[in-house]
Order: C-alpha cells, then sequence, then structure tokens
C-alpha cells in the first residue's frame, strides 16, 4: 500500500463509528438468516451480521447490493 494510501485508509477509519457485534445483534442475525437463507441464497452471514447491526442501532444501510438486504424492502441503492 502507498503512503498516500494509507493516510486515505487511516482518515476513513478514523471517520468510522464503530459498533461490535453484541449477543442481541448476533440474535437478530440469526433470525433474519433462519426467515430469508433458503429463499435468498447467496446472502452470506456477514450481510445478515450487518442488517442486524443497522436494525438495533437504527441506522440508515446504504449498499449497491440490495439484493442481499431482502429484510428492507424499500431500500434502494445510493446511485
Amino acid at each position: 500500500m502507498r503512503e498516500s494510501e494509507l493516510a486515505a485508509l487511516e482518515a476513513f477509519f478514523s471517520a468510522v463509528v464503530w459498533t461490535l457485534v453484541t449477543e442481541d445483534i448476533a440474535r437478530i442475525g440469526g433470525r433474519l438468516a433462519r426467515r430469508y437463507r433458503s429463499s435468498h441464497r447467496g446472502i452470506d452471514d456477514v450481510d445478515y451480521l450487518i442488517a442486524a447491526t443497522a436494525i438495533v442501532v437504527d441506522a440508515d444501510l446504504l449498499t449497491t447490493n440490495v439484493r442481499h438486504f431482502p429484510m428492507f424492502p424499500d431500500l434502494q441503492p445510493p446511485y
């Protein structure tokens, strides 16, 4: 990684609000997986945890991969 890239990456990481995966988030992620796994193949466990985190912390979810988040029926790509 180039020095200029490293500086940009460090700036990005310092701007992010990090959320730990709590037991509550893990449980909700598991429920989402149980609900959508058979009808929406290809969704990774990480995507279920991202969705659960957005639900628990009441955050807006932004993604270009809306197919992996059927639990948000009104979700649109940001561009």
